[in-house]
């Protein structure tokens, strides 16, 4: 699975290596439930068809539950495609308080 999505990295042009290092990069100053909330809307974002997908990027109600960075990040991220058998399972949200419940953007 690691071997995959590394080979799918190298396939990818300089720039779309950099690009997706600075995503990355973004995706990890956020705060954890953010962090949290941020990948669970890539992953079921990545379920979608593109025509649903951007039906849903383009929604006032998912604009109003992701800040502009976020927003940034879940298009930038929901861009790059990883087949389906390399799909991460839903992360555990993060320890030190209460179970975060993020609300579901669809």
């Amino acid at each position: 699975m690691l071997v995959d999505r590394m080979h799918k990295f190298e396939s990818l042009s300089p720039d779309q290596q950099q690009h997706l290092r600075q995503l990355n990069d973004n995706l990890q100053q956020l705060p954890a439930q953010r962090q949290y909330a941020v990948r669970d809307a890539l992953r079921r974002l990545n379920t979608m068809g593109p025509d649903e997908r951007q039906r849903i990027l383009n929604s006032p109600r998912f604009q109003n539950m992701y800040n502009p960075n976020e927003i940034g990040i879940i298009r930038g991220l929901s861009d790059i495609k990883v087949p389906a058998n390399q799909s991460r399972p839903p992360q555990v949200p993060p320890a030190g308080g209460p179970p975060f419940e993020p609300p579901s953007p669809f």
